[in-house]
């Protein structure tokens, strides 16, 4: 099998990215979910008015913390002129990702920011996103890739159980991204999505 490597930088939307909604909705919604079910583990007597009680207010604040979540994503993505900036390879070994000066220099500002204002949530998050900023995955080790045709983006899961990589690419690269992970992991199953048009 004959060698090829393909690299590009992007940037990577974020009002506009159905993988990091999606994401951050089922991570929101897994724990309000949690938490009625912590409710209602704890409350077994009172199950119903668990439910009834904590349930619009779970919810509720779901829907705040995502209508802040767009506001702050739209702000950040005015200011860093179309979202995050984001280097992508694909060769032999396996998908690479890096991510830029910007979000780079947004986990580190997060993360001041919440020592600062003494917030071991926003610390947290900003941990992690610190953490995540150069991830890799061997084509052996994943078990499934989901295209989003519409939004030139590919969703690669490993078999751990690690958070999935968001591969974005630009329109022109988008084919030739899916051509060589066909090639290289060619017994994986490729399920193709259609999103909205961004």
């Amino acid at each position: 099998m004959e060698s090829s490597e393909l690299r590009w930088s992007t940037r990577i939307p974020l009002v506009r990215n159905i993988l990091l909604i999606r994401q951050l909705s089922m991570a929101l919604g897994g724990g309000f979910l949690f938490v009625l079910i912590l409710g209602i583990i704890l409350m077994p007597e009172d199950r119903i008015q668990v439910v009834t009680g904590m349930g619009p207010i779970l919810l509720l604040l779901f829907v705040v913390i995502m209508g802040l979540f767009f506001i702050v994503m739209l702000a950040l993505e005015r200011a860093m002129k179309g979202g995050i900036d984001a280097e992508f390879i694909i060769n032999e070994k396996g998908i690479e990702y890096e991510a830029g000066e910007s979000s780079k220099a947004l986990n580190r500002a997060g993360l001041l920011g919440s020592v600062l204002l003494r917030s071991p949530v926003v610390a947290g998050g900003s941990l992690i996103s610190i953490s995540r900023e150069s991830q890799s995955i061997r084509w052996k080790d994943i078990k499934s890739v989901t295209t989003y045709k519409g939004q030139h983006s590919i969703l690669i899961r490993g078999k751990e159980l690690a958070l999935p990589i968001g591969v974005f690419c630009t329109p022109e690269i988008f084919p030739t991204a899916l051509d060589l992970i066909k090639k290289y992991a060619p017994d994986v199953k490729i399920v193709e999505k259609r999103s909205f048009q961004p």
